[in-house]
C-alpha cells in the first residue's frame, strides 16, 4: 500500500491504495463490466482533487456512498470474500477439464462467470487452451481477493508471472528456521537459503 496522506500525528488522516499492475488493467477487455468495479484509473477521487495517484489502483473494497460528505471512504466497509460462487464455479471448471478434458460441464461452469460480467461465451477450446482461459478468468474475476499468487504457484508459473520483479524459484518457499534443523538431523534446508 502508498500512504498518500500527511502524517496523522499532526492530524491528517491516513489511507492505504492498492496499486494494479498494468498488465491486469490491460486484461480487461472494454465490455468486462468487471473492469469497472476493480480498477481505479482516473488519477482523482471524487470532490478531492488534492489527492492524484499516479498508477491505477483497485477499488472493490471502497465504499464508494456518501458519508459525512465524504463521496470516498478510502477505508472501506466492505467484507472481504473469503470464497465467492465465481470462485467455485472456476475451480469446478479447472478441476472438470483437468480431469475429462474440455467438457461442457467445464464450459458451463466457465461461462456462467464470463455471462455474468457481460462477455462472451467459450464455445470450445482445446484442455490447454481451456486451462489458459479458466487461469485468465480467474486473474480477472478474483482479482485483489488473495488468489493469484496460489493459483501461479501451484501451476508453477510464478517465476514466468514474476521474473520481472526479481522473482527467484527459492522465494516460493521459506527457510527452515535454524533450530529446527538443528532439532532434527533428518530436515535439510530449503534449496537457495
Amino acid at each position: 500500500t502508498r500512504d498518500l496522506s500527511p502524517d496523522p500525528l499532526f492530524g491528517g488522516e491516513a489511507f492505504g491504495v492498492y496499486i494494479a499492475r498494468n498488465e491486469l488493467v490491460n486484461s480487461y477487455s472494454d465490455n468486462d463490466s468487471r473492469r469497472d468495479v476493480t480498477i481505479w484509473e482516473d488519477g482523482t477521487l471524487v470532490g478531492q482533487p488534492d489527492i492524484v495517484f499516479e498508477e491505477p489502483g483497485f477499488i472493490k473494497y471502497l465504499n464508494a456512498t456518501l458519508e459525512d460528505n465524504i463521496p470516498i471512504n478510502l477505508s472501506g466497509y466492505n467484507n472481504f470474500p473469503v470464497l465467492r460462487y465465481s470462485d467455485v464455479l472456476l475451480m469446478f471448471a479447472e478441476v472438470e477439464n483437468e480431469l475429462n478434458g474440455p467438457t461442457t460441464l467445464a464450459l458451463d461452469a466457465l461461462n456462467q462467470v464470463r455471462e455474468r460480467a457481460g462477455l462472451d461465451p467459450i464455445l470450445s477450446a482445446s484442455k490447454e487452451e481451456l486451462l489458459d482461459i479458466i487461469f485468465e478468468e480467474r486473474k480477472l474475476e478474483l482479482a485483489g481477493e488473495g488468489h493469484r499468487w496460489f493459483d501461479l504457484k501451484r501451476t508453477g508459473r510464478l517465476s514466468e508471472e514474476l521474473s520481472e520483479f526479481g522473482f527467484q524459484a527459492r522465494n516460493i518457499v521459506f527457510p527452515i528456521p535454524q533450530a529446527v534443523i538443528d532439532a532434527n538431523g533428518n530436515i535439510d534446508q530449503n534449496d537457495g537459503y
